[in-house]
């Protein structure tokens, strides 16, 4: 039976921004916002020379998913193997897939810069011929 003269004044139905449980967001039904290590990597993206200022969302996007990850390892390196640790595991496997994809579609992965290098390069010159060439010239310049 609730109190008839209770105390409204401190009855709250839901508190926002509670976080007195959250250990790696998974379940969070808003992204948690960028911390300091996340804002390295969404500089670090955007340094490179290709970037865009457009391409801030989905540096973002890499910087959060690469956090959570970080965050469920962590909450999975703590005790042993549990019905719930087991769904985290399958959340990270899936995690990681999309992890992979951005990072294919911001040519982040070996196989996506090679195929650039190989886009961008004479006919027949290697990689190695490219910057030897680079360096001679450096060289040269600097003996000017």
């Amino acid at each position: 039976m609730p109190n008839p003269n209770g105390v409204p004044g401190n009855l709250v139905a839901s508190h926002p921004g509670n976080t007195s449980r959250l250990r790696h967001g998974v379940y969070a039904q808003r992204a948690a916002p960028l911390d300091d290590d996340g804002r390295e990597i969404v500089d670090r993206l955007m340094a490179e020379p290709w970037a865009h200022e457009l391409d801030a969302i989905g540096a973002a996007e890499i910087a959060r998913l690469v956090r959570l990850l970080d965050r469920i390892d962590d909450e999975l390196a703590v005790g042993k193997l549990t019905a719930s640790k087991r769904t985290l595991l399958d959340h990270r496997q899936r995690l990681s897939g999309r992890l992979q994809s951005w990072l294919r579609e911001y040519g982040l992965t070996p196989a996506q810069r090679a195929e650039l290098t190989a886009r961008l390069r004479p006919a027949g010159d290697s990689v190695q011929e490219i910057m030897a060439r680079k360096l001679a010239a450096m060289r040269t310049e600097e003996d000017s």
